[in-house]
């Protein structure tokens, strides 16, 4: 199942998925669909290189992922206060409801539980308390 993907990445790398946090702040720097087709690392460098050509101020790829990740917790920080939630993380209906092949097995995503335990852990990764909202240490 899809929480199936975030198991294998900690066992893989013995921590919370290192991944994630840098493609959802990747995205900020660079549109999704300009990342599909390369690595995260390549687009986020040539981020930075368009970043130069379009202002002149050099900055490194981790300085473009700092910012990007300081944008990511302030746009979060401002949707909270305006009275977004947990409740309103979610995904369409269809995905809980359509079933897809999975190892050879028709599943689909329980809401309650899958998906509970994959936007916890997002939180956690991300530096967000268990509400969504980023914590004081994530924000300075």
């Amino acid at each position: 199942m899809i929480s199936e993907i975030f198991d294998h990445a900690d066992a893989a790398a013995g921590v919370a998925n290192p991944f994630l946090p840098e493609h959802f702040s990747s995205e900020v720097v660079v549109p999704p669909v300009i990342l599909m087709p390369f690595g995260v690392s390549e687009c986020v460098g040539a981020g930075a290189q368009a970043h130069y050509g379009f202002t002149g101020i050099d900055v490194s790829p981790d300085e473009l992922k700092t910012a990007a990740k300081r944008t990511q917790n302030l746009e979060r920080n401002f949707n909270c206060r305006a009275g977004f939630s947990r409740e309103d993380d979610t995904l369409p209906d269809r995905f809980f409801e359509e079933e897809i092949e999975v190892d050879g097995q028709m599943r689909s995503i329980d809401k309650t539980e899958q998906l509970g335990r994959m936007i916890g852990k997002f939180y956690e990764i991300r530096g967000w308390d268990e509400q969504g909202v980023p914590l004081d240490n994530t924000l300075n």
